[in-house]
């Protein structure tokens, strides 16, 4: 995503409108067309020289997987009443062990502050809160997670990352994606991780990345300055931003934090901490 911008930032054709609004049914349908066509290109490996009219915007890919999630959400009462959903998050926060960012005396907002903002988050933004909170309930998805986690403990070459999908019963699928950055240069490409391009195209609710060079990251739970700024251009230039970010406390627990932005109400994106999670380091089979 990091490199995407700044390549379709030189080729001037982002827009900075909010994708806020959702599209009109017709409109998703052009755009989804659009979209299939210019994923398929991507999917061969080739690079694809497209003319201005030909390209898709960040713009319009942040208002298709808007779409994308409110097809799911739509005719849930729960998940559009913005209090409801509010007050919910913050219930399940107040009674998880959270685990603050303290790289260079630096430290995520504090649990108290957090439950105010979550009121003044977007809709949209509570929805995948709410539906990270909802999967992390779930065992087998924190195990899936312990496996990821495993395997770039693992690889000392490449920070690991995906894009995060939806299924119908409104379970989270961490769809990992190798980085794009060469795998030459061990220090540098392990702290850094950089989604391909064709991964853009795909229909999510989210970004996921971990901080895992080793079992022990407690020090850099949560977003860096790096990760913010990379957040920022995504809500200045695409309207909004959602991410998920992964940081391994020890072996079998690991820590998560949401961090992004809606432009319509925020300049800067936020970011919630959603607490530390226990993975069975026993059941892990690597795939």
């Amino acid at each position: 995503m990091k490199r995407t911008l700044l390549a379709l930032l030189a080729a001037g054709i982002l827009t900075i409108n909010s994708c806020s609004d959702r599209p009109k049914i017709n409109e998703t349908r052009v755009l989804e067309s659009k979209i299939n066509s210019k994923m398929t290109i991507y999917e061969t490996g080739k690079k694809s020289n497209l003319s201005d009219e030909e390209a898709i915007t960040l713009q319009e890919l942040c208002q298709n997987n808007e779409a994308y999630l409110q097809g799911f959400l739509e005719n849930s009462e729960f998940f559009n009443n913005h209090f409801e959903l509010s007050q919910a998050i913050t219930t399940i926060l107040k009674n998880k062990e959270h685990t603050y960012r303290t790289e260079n005396n630096y430290k995520n907002t504090v649990l108290t502050e957090q439950s105010s903002q979550i009121y003044n988050l977007s809709l949209s933004q509570n929805q995948r809160i709410y539906l990270m909170l909802k999967s992390l309930k779930d065992s087998s998805f924190l195990n899936e997670i312990g496996m990821i986690i495993d395997q770039d403990v693992q690889d000392k070459y490449s920070e690991h990352g995906g894009i995060i999908t939806l299924s119908p019963k409104l379970k989270l699928d961490l769809i990992t994606v190798e980085s794009e950055n060469k795998r030459d240069r061990i220090e540098e490409n392990n702290k850094f991780y950089s989604l391909q391009d064709w991964a853009n195209f795909v229909p999510n609710i989210a970004k996921f990345h971990l901080h895992a060079t080793s079992y022990n990251e407690a020090n850099f739970a949560g977003p860096g300055k790096q990760d913010r700024v990379i957040s920022e251009s995504g809500v200045d230039f695409g309207g909004a931003s959602h991410e998920f970010i992964i940081t391994p406390i020890k072996k079998g627990k690991f820590n998560i934090d949401y961090l992004g932005g809606d432009k319509l109400l925020n300049k800067f994106p936020k970011v919630i901490d959603l607490g530390n999670y226990e993975y069975d380091s026993t059941k892990i089979n690597f795939k």
